[in-house]
Formats: structure tokens, C-alpha cells, sequence
């Protein structure tokens, strides 16, 4: 288990040079912290246009991390707290469910800048 489970938006922070998301990459590289991201969020950062300068930069960080593929039950738990909502917003939110179900699996705290639709899944998310 690691310390925190990292959302998509923390990688983007991080290649634009985001103070807070920054500090937090520096505390995962010094060993202060360990961290873990899911699949999907690879899956998000290389389904963008990136800079060869932005795909270093998230190759680096990623080499830090523990990769978390999406598990049944996770997509199950993301799966039933979608069920309820109306169908845009199932597929606005799809990918954030999955995450925020996969670090909540974990036990691990959820960082990420998108605090108002994570919290939605996992309501420990914690901002930065």
C-alpha cells in the first residue's frame, strides 16, 4: 500500500511546473512518500497531445509509482455509484469513478486538484 494514490490532474500540475503538485513529486522522489496511480490515468496522459518535454516528464514520475490496474470489484463499486446519476454525467465522470474506486480499494488517500467530482466517489480525496 502507498502512501497516497495519485489523480491525472497531479501529472498535468507536475508538467506545468504547479508549485504544490511540484513538492509533491519531489517528496515521492527523495523517498518521503510513496505513491500509486491507476492504469487509466496512463491511459488519460498519452490519449492527450503532449510535448516530448510533458511525456519525459510523466515517464519520470511514473517510474516512481506503483501502477494499479483496475480490479472487478473496483470497476463494480465504480459501476454502482454511476448507476444512479444521469447518463451525461455517467460518461463525464466514468474515468474519475474508476480511479477514485481503485484508490478507495487500496485504502489509499486520493490527491488530486479535481476535489468537487472526486469527492462525488471518494470523500477523503484530498487536494493540493
Amino acid at each position: 500500500m502507498a502512501d497516497v494514490f495519485l489523480d491525472t490532474t497531479l501529472f498535468i500540475d507536475f508538467a506545468r511546473g504547479d508549485t504544490a503538485a511540484d513538492r509533491i513529486a519531489l517528496d515521492i522522489e527523495s523517498g518521503q512518500l510513496t505513491a500509486s496511480c491507476s492504469t487509466l490515468t496512463i491511459a488519460e496522459l498519452w490519449i492527450g497531445t503532449m510535448t516530448r518535454r510533458e511525456e519525459l516528464l510523466y515517464e519520470a514520475l511514473l517510474m516512481l509509482l506503483e501502477k494499479v490496474p483496475l480490479s472487478e470489484a473496483a470497476a463494480k463499486q465504480a459501476g454502482r455509484w454511476l448507476r444512479p446519476l444521469p447518463h451525461g454525467q455517467q460518461e463525464a465522470l466514468f474515468h474519475d469513478a474508476l480511479i477514485a474506486a481503485s484508490a478507495q480499494e487500496r485504502g489509499e488517500p486520493l490527491v488530486t486538484r479535481n476535489l468537487r467530482d472526486m469527492r462525488l466517489f471518494h470523500p477523503e480525496a484530498q487536494g493540493y
